[in-house]
Parts: C-alpha cells; structure tokens; sequence
C-alpha cells in the first residue's frame, strides 16, 4: 500500500504516501496502535514509477509494464450487480422489485432492486421525471430507492459510527480535520465532535453523497486522524 506510518507523542499514525495520486490512507482508517507498530509500508516511500523502474531493473519487465486496476479487483469486469447475483443465494427473491420515489413520497417508477443503487447514482435508473434525477436515499427496510434533484444530494452532517483514532487519543475540538467520505474525493473541512457512540461530523461546506456504510476519514494536513463508518 502507498502509505507511510509516523510516530508522535508515544502513538502511531499513517501519513499520505508520497506518491499523493496513488495514496491509500483512506482504506487503512481501522488499523490499531497494535496493527501500526508491527507493520511495513515499503512503498509508502517511492512512487509508483519508481517502483516500475526497480521491477525492470531486477527482470520484471512485464510486470513492470502492467496496466493499472481502477476498480474492484475481484470484480469481473467491475459489475458487482452480477457478482451479488451469482453470489447471494435466492438473491432475486431476498431483494426483489419496489419502488421508485421522489422526495415528496410519490411513486414514480420501480426499481430492480435496491442492493443495484448507490446513493449519487444517476445513469441506469430508467425514469423519466422531466429532469436528472439522482439517487439521494436508499430505505432497506421498505425496499424504496428515493430519486431528487442534484441539489437534494447535499448535506452539511452526518453521524460516524466504529470510530478508530490514530494520531490522537481524544480529538482536539479546537480546530476543523479534512473528512473525506470517498476514496476519490480531496475532502470538506469540517468541525469533529467527539460522543460515546460515535463522533458527529459537521461539514463547514454541503458536501455531496453522504452515504450511510461508507467510511469517513478525517486528516489533519497528510497525517491520518482516525476514520470510522457513517450511519
């Protein structure tokens, strides 16, 4: 992994990799001090041309050459729909059709079932509303998928659950972290207020595509703060 572990005040931490367009943090938020202080990052130190040239260097000149993977490599060809297909049994039947609403509560079409949604979703939805309609929520328990307006994505909160802190022990409340809830995504300043069951995060700037399961992952400059999952 393109990461780098750091030691300060008696605690470990992960820092961005130098290679910055290849850096992996924040997949890494859930690893503890235990995991930290036994672990390498060889490459956290090099970029990845680098690592090509050593690979040609040391014979390796087809590996070295190799395209790159963007998306989820066990995936063929990154259809997950399929692969939860022919995965989950009785899929079909445990998530069958429902309905499409609007944020109004009106019916306006049905869906082929909501695990093929993600919140921010536009293409594929297969509804005609009169403008681009997105996926702004998605409710399990009543097998609805909720369709609005781009500007109906946005929000300025969000509830983080699972939290696992690395560069501190308790969160200093006297300064903003960048929180960054998608892998591509340069993250939203935003204030951090730590809970018994979690932390509440509120965004200094609406930010897009809040989505509960996704991990949210605070820095501090390239230092990796902590991370956990919104609810």
């Amino acid at each position: 992994h393109y990461a780098q572990i750091q030691q300060e005040n008696g605690r470990y931490f992960l820092q961005k990799g130098k290679d910055i367009t290849k850096d992996q943090t924040y997949f890494l938020w859930m690893l503890t001090q235990q995991n930290l202080a036994s672990t390498l990052f060889p490459l956290g130190e090099m970029t990845k041309q680098t690592v090509r040239e050593i690979a040609a260097a040391n014979g390796f000149d087809t590996l070295s050459k190799k395209d790159e993977s963007q998306e989820i490599c066990f995936i063929p060809q990154n259809d997950y729909r399929h692969f939860l297909e022919n995965n989950i049994e009785n899929y079909s039947l445990r998530f069958p059709s429902g309905d499409f609403l609007n944020t109004a509560g009106d019916v306006v079409g049905k869906h082929s079932g909501y695990p093929n949604y993600t919140i921010g979703q536009r293409k594929g939805l297969g509804v005609a509303l009169g403008y681009p309609a997105y996926v702004v929520a998605i409710n399990p328990k009543l097998n609805q998928v909720i369709l609005g307006k781009k500007e109906e994505l946005f929000g300025d909160s969000c509830f983080i659950k699972n939290v696992n802190l690395m560069k501190y022990d308790t969160l200093p409340t006297d300064k903003p972290f960048t929180v960054r809830i998608r892998y591509r995504n340069e993250g939203v300043l935003a204030r951090l207020q730590q809970e018994e069951e979690g932390i509440v995060c509120q965004f200094l700037t609406p930010i897009d595509a809040i989505t509960p399961g996704q991990s949210a992952v605070f820095y501090e400059n390239d230092d990796l703060v902590g991370g956990g999952v919104i609810q």
